[in-house]
Protein backbone atom coordinates (compact mmCIF):
# COMPACT_ATOMS: atom_id res chain seq x y z
CA UNK A 1 0.00 0.00 0.00
CA UNK A 2 1.67 3.67 -1.19
CA UNK A 3 1.66 6.10 1.70
CA UNK A 4 1.88 9.81 1.08
CA UNK A 5 3.18 11.75 3.81
CA UNK A 6 2.68 15.84 2.92
CA UNK A 7 5.25 18.32 4.75
CA UNK A 8 2.02 20.37 6.14
CA UNK A 9 0.51 17.20 7.41
CA UNK A 10 -0.69 16.62 11.15
CA UNK A 11 -1.48 14.22 13.17
CA UNK A 12 -5.36 14.44 12.56
CA UNK A 13 -4.10 14.01 8.72
CA UNK A 14 -3.77 10.33 9.68
CA UNK A 15 -5.91 7.30 10.34
CA UNK A 16 -4.78 4.38 12.86
CA UNK A 17 -5.07 0.94 11.39
CA UNK A 18 -5.35 -2.39 13.09
CA UNK A 19 -1.88 -3.15 12.77
CA UNK A 20 -0.77 -0.12 14.46
CA UNK A 21 0.20 1.66 11.04
CA UNK A 22 -1.16 4.75 9.87
CA UNK A 23 -2.86 5.58 6.41
CA UNK A 24 -2.96 9.22 4.87
CA UNK A 25 -6.62 10.63 4.82
CA UNK A 26 -5.39 11.88 0.92
CA UNK A 27 -5.96 9.15 -1.04
CA UNK A 28 -4.07 8.53 -3.80
CA UNK A 29 -5.50 9.08 -6.86
CA UNK A 30 -5.10 8.78 -10.63
CA UNK A 31 -3.40 12.36 -11.21
CA UNK A 32 -1.49 11.84 -8.61
CA UNK A 33 0.17 8.74 -9.78
CA UNK A 34 0.50 10.40 -13.28
CA UNK A 35 2.23 12.79 -11.57
CA UNK A 36 4.78 11.00 -9.96
CA UNK A 37 5.40 8.80 -13.05
CA UNK A 38 6.10 11.58 -15.02
CA UNK A 39 8.35 13.17 -12.51
CA UNK A 40 11.36 10.87 -12.81
CA UNK A 41 11.16 10.74 -16.80
CA UNK A 42 10.93 14.44 -17.06
CA UNK A 43 14.33 15.08 -14.58
CA UNK A 44 16.29 12.28 -16.24
CA UNK A 45 15.28 13.93 -19.78
CA UNK A 46 17.30 16.61 -19.20
CA UNK A 47 20.45 15.17 -18.65
CA UNK A 48 20.63 13.74 -22.10
CA UNK A 49 21.18 17.42 -23.95
CA UNK A 50 24.21 20.29 -23.24
CA UNK A 51 21.64 22.27 -21.34
CA UNK A 52 22.04 19.53 -18.56
CA UNK A 53 26.12 20.25 -17.99
CA UNK A 54 25.58 22.96 -16.01
CA UNK A 55 28.02 23.88 -13.43
CA UNK A 56 28.49 26.66 -10.49
CA UNK A 57 27.54 30.18 -11.59
CA UNK A 58 25.49 29.30 -14.57
CA UNK A 59 28.26 27.78 -16.46
CA UNK A 60 28.02 24.91 -19.06
CA UNK A 61 30.35 22.49 -18.23
CA UNK A 62 32.83 21.35 -21.06
CA UNK A 63 31.35 18.01 -22.97
CA UNK A 64 33.16 14.75 -22.08
CA UNK A 65 35.75 13.21 -24.85
CA UNK A 66 33.30 10.14 -24.89
CA UNK A 67 30.20 12.69 -26.30
CA UNK A 68 32.40 13.98 -28.83
CA UNK A 69 31.37 13.03 -32.37
CA UNK A 70 32.60 9.98 -34.18
CA UNK A 71 35.08 10.77 -37.14
CA UNK A 72 33.06 9.86 -39.79
CA UNK A 73 33.85 7.00 -42.64
CA UNK A 74 35.89 8.85 -45.32
CA UNK A 75 38.01 11.72 -45.42
CA UNK A 76 39.20 14.58 -47.62
CA UNK A 77 42.74 14.19 -49.99
CA UNK A 78 45.40 15.33 -47.69
CA UNK A 79 42.78 15.52 -44.89
CA UNK A 80 45.24 14.98 -41.63
CA UNK A 81 43.72 11.55 -39.49
CA UNK A 82 42.65 11.63 -36.11
CA UNK A 83 45.13 10.58 -33.62
CA UNK A 84 45.69 6.90 -33.23
CA UNK A 85 44.32 6.13 -37.09
CA UNK A 86 47.68 6.11 -38.50
CA UNK A 87 47.99 2.20 -36.77
CA UNK A 88 44.54 1.02 -38.69
CA UNK A 89 45.05 2.27 -41.70
CA UNK A 90 48.66 1.05 -41.85
CA UNK A 91 47.92 -2.35 -42.81
CA UNK A 92 45.68 -1.83 -45.58
CA UNK A 93 48.43 0.92 -47.48
CA UNK A 94 50.56 -2.44 -47.24
CA UNK A 95 48.22 -4.55 -48.97
CA UNK A 96 47.89 -1.80 -51.67
CA UNK A 97 51.85 -2.56 -52.81
CA UNK A 98 50.95 -5.82 -53.54
CA UNK A 99 49.61 -6.89 -56.72
CA UNK A 100 49.85 -9.10 -59.27
CA UNK A 101 49.94 -8.78 -63.27
CA UNK A 102 48.68 -11.73 -65.98
CA UNK A 103 51.23 -12.38 -68.96
CA UNK A 104 52.89 -14.85 -70.98
CA UNK A 105 55.97 -16.69 -69.80
CA UNK A 106 58.03 -14.57 -72.64
CA UNK A 107 57.17 -11.69 -71.60
CA UNK A 108 57.70 -12.70 -67.20
CA UNK A 109 61.22 -13.79 -68.79
CA UNK A 110 61.74 -10.23 -70.99
CA UNK A 111 60.65 -8.63 -67.63
CA UNK A 112 62.84 -10.34 -65.16
CA UNK A 113 66.11 -9.80 -67.64
CA UNK A 114 64.85 -5.70 -68.23
CA UNK A 115 66.28 -3.77 -65.85
CA UNK A 116 70.30 -4.06 -65.81
CA UNK A 117 70.55 -5.37 -62.92
CA UNK A 118 70.98 -8.89 -61.12
CA UNK A 119 67.57 -10.54 -61.06
CA UNK A 120 66.08 -13.64 -58.92
CA UNK A 121 62.85 -15.26 -61.33
CA UNK A 122 60.97 -17.77 -58.46
CA UNK A 123 58.64 -20.10 -60.32
CA UNK A 124 56.27 -21.54 -58.26
CA UNK A 125 52.69 -22.69 -58.08
CA UNK A 126 49.43 -22.98 -54.54
CA UNK A 127 49.65 -26.75 -55.29
CA UNK A 128 53.70 -27.24 -54.84
CA UNK A 129 54.23 -27.87 -51.05
CA UNK A 130 58.02 -26.52 -51.31
CA UNK A 131 57.22 -23.48 -53.43
CA UNK A 132 55.18 -22.13 -50.71
CA UNK A 133 57.71 -23.21 -48.15
CA UNK A 134 60.70 -21.44 -49.72
CA UNK A 135 58.59 -18.75 -51.25
CA UNK A 136 59.60 -16.33 -47.91
CA UNK A 137 62.87 -16.61 -48.67
CA UNK A 138 62.49 -14.38 -51.79
CA UNK A 139 60.30 -11.67 -49.82
CA UNK A 140 63.58 -11.58 -47.38
CA UNK A 141 65.61 -11.42 -50.59
CA UNK A 142 63.88 -8.58 -52.00
CA UNK A 143 63.77 -7.10 -48.70
CA UNK A 144 67.13 -6.99 -47.91
CA UNK A 145 68.78 -6.75 -51.33
CA UNK A 146 65.89 -5.52 -53.08
CA UNK A 147 67.53 -2.06 -54.76
CA UNK A 148 70.49 -4.36 -56.22
CA UNK A 149 68.12 -7.12 -57.49
CA UNK A 150 65.55 -7.37 -59.10
CA UNK A 151 62.92 -10.34 -57.75
CA UNK A 152 60.64 -11.54 -59.62
CA UNK A 153 57.74 -14.44 -59.15
CA UNK A 154 56.00 -16.28 -61.64
CA UNK A 155 52.85 -18.83 -60.95
CA UNK A 156 52.46 -21.24 -62.75
CA UNK A 157 48.86 -22.72 -61.33
CA UNK A 158 47.27 -22.13 -65.46
CA UNK A 159 47.73 -25.40 -66.93
CA UNK A 160 45.90 -24.70 -70.07
CA UNK A 161 42.32 -25.75 -69.12
CA UNK A 162 39.42 -23.77 -71.12
CA UNK A 163 37.30 -24.26 -67.78
CA UNK A 164 39.99 -22.96 -65.69
CA UNK A 165 41.20 -19.46 -66.82
CA UNK A 166 44.31 -17.62 -65.77
CA UNK A 167 41.79 -15.47 -64.58
CA UNK A 168 40.19 -17.95 -62.15
CA UNK A 169 43.62 -18.33 -60.02
CA UNK A 170 43.83 -14.81 -59.64
CA UNK A 171 42.04 -14.41 -56.47
CA UNK A 172 44.17 -17.41 -54.33
CA UNK A 173 47.16 -16.12 -56.17
CA UNK A 174 46.67 -12.83 -55.09
CA UNK A 175 45.94 -13.75 -50.90
CA UNK A 176 48.73 -16.01 -50.75
CA UNK A 177 50.85 -13.08 -51.91
CA UNK A 178 49.38 -10.33 -49.66
CA UNK A 179 49.69 -13.35 -46.84
CA UNK A 180 53.12 -13.17 -47.32
CA UNK A 181 53.49 -9.44 -47.91
CA UNK A 182 55.19 -9.83 -51.40
CA UNK A 183 56.03 -6.43 -52.55
CA UNK A 184 57.99 -7.42 -55.45
CA UNK A 185 57.13 -8.07 -59.07
CA UNK A 186 54.38 -10.74 -59.35
CA UNK A 187 52.94 -12.22 -62.18
CA UNK A 188 50.58 -15.13 -62.88
CA UNK A 189 51.77 -17.11 -66.02
CA UNK A 190 49.19 -17.03 -68.82
CA UNK A 191 51.12 -19.69 -71.01
CA UNK A 192 49.99 -23.29 -69.84
CA UNK A 193 52.21 -24.85 -67.38
CA UNK A 194 53.21 -27.80 -69.66
CA UNK A 195 54.99 -25.23 -71.80
CA UNK A 196 56.77 -23.58 -68.83
CA UNK A 197 58.27 -26.66 -68.13
CA UNK A 198 59.46 -27.65 -71.68
CA UNK A 199 60.95 -24.26 -71.97
CA UNK A 200 62.98 -24.42 -69.02
CA UNK A 201 63.61 -28.34 -70.06
CA UNK A 202 62.35 -28.95 -65.99
CA UNK A 203 60.34 -32.06 -64.71
CA UNK A 204 59.45 -30.11 -61.55
CA UNK A 205 59.12 -26.79 -59.64
CA UNK A 206 60.33 -25.39 -57.48
CA UNK A 207 62.48 -23.53 -59.87
CA UNK A 208 64.74 -20.54 -58.94
CA UNK A 209 66.58 -18.86 -61.82
CA UNK A 210 69.22 -16.01 -61.46
CA UNK A 211 70.71 -14.05 -64.39
CA UNK A 212 73.07 -11.45 -64.00
CA UNK A 213 73.02 -7.42 -65.28
CA UNK A 214 72.97 -8.67 -68.77
CA UNK A 215 70.03 -11.20 -68.26
CA UNK A 216 72.06 -14.36 -68.73
CA UNK A 217 71.21 -16.80 -66.85
CA UNK A 218 73.98 -17.86 -64.31
CA UNK A 219 72.76 -20.05 -61.89
CA UNK A 220 69.33 -22.49 -61.84
CA UNK A 221 68.16 -23.98 -58.74
CA UNK A 222 65.79 -27.30 -59.09
CA UNK A 223 64.42 -29.59 -57.13
CA UNK A 224 65.93 -32.27 -59.02
CA UNK A 225 70.20 -33.35 -59.34
CA UNK A 226 72.96 -31.21 -57.68
CA UNK A 227 70.63 -28.59 -56.25
CA UNK A 228 67.94 -31.14 -54.80
CA UNK A 229 66.49 -29.85 -51.74
CA UNK A 230 67.90 -25.89 -52.20
CA UNK A 231 66.72 -23.25 -49.87
CA UNK A 232 66.78 -19.45 -50.18
CA UNK A 233 68.89 -19.30 -46.78
CA UNK A 234 71.42 -22.37 -47.81
CA UNK A 235 71.97 -21.72 -51.23
CA UNK A 236 70.18 -18.84 -53.56
CA UNK A 237 70.95 -15.91 -51.26
CA UNK A 238 74.52 -16.85 -50.79
CA UNK A 239 74.92 -17.56 -54.43
CA UNK A 240 73.36 -14.20 -54.96
CA UNK A 241 75.48 -12.52 -52.54
CA UNK A 242 78.59 -13.88 -54.22
CA UNK A 243 76.74 -12.41 -57.46
CA UNK A 244 76.96 -8.55 -56.14
CA UNK A 245 80.18 -9.05 -54.78
CA UNK A 246 81.94 -10.51 -58.05
CA UNK A 247 82.93 -13.95 -56.85
CA UNK A 248 80.04 -15.78 -58.13
CA UNK A 249 81.23 -19.02 -59.88
CA UNK A 250 80.06 -19.50 -63.54
CA UNK A 251 77.97 -22.51 -64.10
CA UNK A 252 78.02 -22.44 -68.12
CA UNK A 253 80.53 -25.89 -69.57
CA UNK A 254 82.82 -23.26 -71.11
CA UNK A 255 83.39 -20.64 -68.12
CA UNK A 256 83.54 -24.03 -65.90
CA UNK A 257 86.63 -25.37 -68.27
CA UNK A 258 88.05 -21.54 -68.32
CA UNK A 259 88.16 -21.81 -64.27
CA UNK A 260 88.90 -25.12 -63.65
CA UNK A 261 92.26 -24.75 -66.20
CA UNK A 262 93.47 -21.19 -64.64
CA UNK A 263 93.42 -22.84 -60.66
CA UNK A 264 95.68 -25.42 -61.73
CA UNK A 265 97.67 -22.86 -64.26
CA UNK A 266 97.05 -24.90 -67.33
CA UNK A 267 96.70 -22.83 -70.67
CA UNK A 268 92.90 -22.32 -71.37
CA UNK A 269 93.15 -23.61 -74.89
CA UNK A 270 94.68 -27.07 -73.48
CA UNK A 271 90.94 -27.23 -71.67
CA UNK A 272 89.34 -27.83 -74.92
CA UNK A 273 91.31 -29.83 -76.43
Amino acid sequence: MLTVRRSDSSPSDFLATPTGHFRSRWPVTAPRLLLLGILPLALSAVGCGPEASVGAGGQAAAPSEAAEPAEPASRLPGETPPAGAEGAEAEPQAEEKVSVSLTSWAEILKAAKAEGRPAVLDVWSLGCEPCLKEFPGLVRLHREQGEKVHCVSANIDFDGRKTRPPESYESKVMDFLQLKQAELDNYLCTTPSDEVYSDLKIDSIPAVLVFDATGKEVARFVDAGETIGFTYEKDVIPFVEKLLAGNAAPTDPSSADEASAAESGADPSSAEK
